[in-house]
């Protein structure tokens, strides 16, 4: 992506390294930002589209899923998650930010509100519960599955090997 999750990964711990997957498109605007905040020399990028771009297997420490899994749908999303499991370090770990509706989908407003718009907008988007997040990385071969809360409508997932 755009680098608004790797970037501060990136400044704030000087050893890290960062490898970006996104469309062409996206990753130039990435390398801008990647430049500006004097992190550059640590990114690779990886250009492609997610569903059809190998992720390589054991080679990650962390993969975050910021906001992108809602406009994936349930099928991708979760083979996304997969692909990602395949790719980590024994006990990696999985940092998925995104709209987390309630287990019964009656709330909070605005993740709802959310996935109408995915419903509208996108061919498969929708919201997942934090009770598909766990099924989905469970069987991925997740063992550790905790959320951090955030100052945002939803927490953070986070999920280690």
């Amino acid at each position: 992506g755009s680098g608004a999750w790797s970037i501060p990964f990136a400044k704030a711990l000087p050893t890290v390294h960062v490898t970006a997957l996104d469309f062409p498109e996206v990753l130039r605007i990435t390398r801008e930002f990647a430049d500006r905040f004097g992190v550059a020399d640590r990114f690779d990028y990886l250009e492609g589209n997610l569903r059809e771009t190998d992720f390589g297997h054991a080679r990650y420490d962390l993969v975050i899923l910021g906001h992108i899994i809602h406009s994936e749908g349930a099928q991708w999303g979760k083979r996304l998650i997969e692909k990602s499991a395949a790719a980590l370090r024994p006990r990696g770990m999985i940092l998925i930010p995104d709209m987390i509706p309630n287990d019964e989908r009656t709330g909070p407003v605005l993740p709802m509100l959310f996935g109408l718009n995915m419903l509208v907008a996108t061919p498969e988007g929708d919201v997942f519960t934090m009770r598909e997040y766990k099924a989905w990385l469970k069987g991925a071969g997740f063992k550790t599955i905790r959320t951090i809360k955030a100052p945002s409508p939803s927490p953070l997932i986070l999920a280690a090997k």
